[in-house]
């Protein structure tokens, strides 16, 4: 069972702005990660953190979901720049999932 094979699963989602990353965390893990109306609201990486509980073997584990912020926002940032942020901030994932539209 992959899903008790685990204690925690650790993601990054990256993707340019507007596409939806923070929606997709709020989807997947029931996080409070900001909404924005197509507007570049995630600012710095965001790390948001849940438990998930499989009801039918009554496994958990730990979920942890980076937001990164999009590559090209309107401030400027660079896909590298977004990755220079990242290596500082995500000290170790599982999965990276590239959001688009």
């Amino acid at each position: 069972n992959w899903f008790g094979a685990r204690e925690e699963f650790r993601v990054l989602v990256l993707g340019k702005t507007g596409v939806g990353k923070s929606s997709l965390i709020n989807a997947l893990i029931n996080a409070n990660a900001a909404v924005g109306n197509l507007v570049a609201t995630t600012t710095g990486v965001q790390c948001y953190e849940n438990t998930l509980e499989d009801l039918n073997t009554e496994y958990t584990v730990a979920v942890t979901m980076w937001d990164a912020p999009g590559f090209f926002d309107v401030e400027g940032r660079t896909p590298a720049g977004v990755l220079r942020e990242l290596s500082a901030n995500v000290d170790d994932y599982h999965a990276i999932v590239y959001a688009q539209p």
